[in-house]
């Protein structure tokens, strides 16, 4: 990622009510929209949605359908498509031509699925 940063500022009190992993991890996008596969990295992540750092050939937008596999280790990044987490893209923010920070929402929470971590926030991949 040549050491892309996302950073986020708020003003005042946080409005997320669940906890975040704030470390980075892999990860393997599935952009229905373009049928391409894009590498990228976790900029923080929850039961209910991530930010990603995405390297990409397309733009994504917001509303477009991802699916999303976050991995512990990069040998575990490439996994069949039917265990990856459905996911909506709420904001988009460029970092250079070819690299977009992509805010997430899963379409279920992964807190109690096959995909919930043994320890920490991040989704595991399977």
């Amino acid at each position: 990622m040549n050491g892309a940063t996302v950073v986020t500022r708020y003003l005042g009190d946080e409005r997320r009510t669940g906890l975040r992993d704030r470390s980075t991890h892999p990860v393997k996008v599935y952009h229905e929209t373009a049928d391409k596969y894009y590498a990228g990295r976790t900029s923080n992540t929850s039961p209910y949605g991530a930010l990603l750092v995405v390297q990409r050939s397309m733009p994504i937008a917001s509303g477009d359908h991802l699916s999303v596999a976050i991995a512990r280790t990069s040998q575990d990044v490439v996994m069949g498509h039917d265990e990856m987490i459905a996911s909506e893209v709420v904001r988009v923010t460029p970092i250079d031509p070819f690299t977009q920070a992509v805010a997430v929402r899963f379409a279920e929470s992964v807190a109690n699925s096959d995909h919930a971590p043994e320890v920490g926030m991040a989704p595991q991949a399977a």
